[in-house]
């Protein structure tokens, strides 16, 4: 899953099933230091019939499989019924700690990393 350009028509191996036509993959990141986070993509309906198309992605922060992704995924199906917006590729990405991951560093982060524990 890392590393795979957002265009490509071929789908990593080694996905989940999820809610809404998605699929979960667990990608390792080398910025988190061995942590891996779990990435939800939904593809929309016809995205195999049109290989040249491109299509705008939206990011879920805190947008894992038991977070906010199953939400947002109902939305943009949706669109399959009303085709009230274009379609989009909906990628849902884990968060764990989101503090940490989504504020900028503390001059002493001692006192926030006791939390995490």
């Amino acid at each position: 899953m890392v590393g795979e350009p957002c265009g490509t028509r071929q789908h990593p191996a080694g996905g989940r099933r999820a809610a809404g036509g998605a699929t979960t993959y667990t990608a390792k990141t080398a910025i988190l230091e061995s942590e891996n986070r779990k990435v939800t993509v939904r593809l929309p309906t016809g995205y195999d019939k049109e290989p040249e198309r491109k299509y705008p992605v939206v990011y879920v922060l805190d947008g894992g499989p038991e977070q906010n992704f199953e939400h947002i995924a109902g939305i943009a199906q949706s669109r399959d019924m009303n085709w009230s917006f274009d379609p989009l590729i909906l990628v849902g990405i884990e968060s764990v700690i989101r503090w940490h991951e989504l504020a900028p560093p503390v001059v002493d982060p001692e006192p926030y990393e006791a939390q995490a524990l």
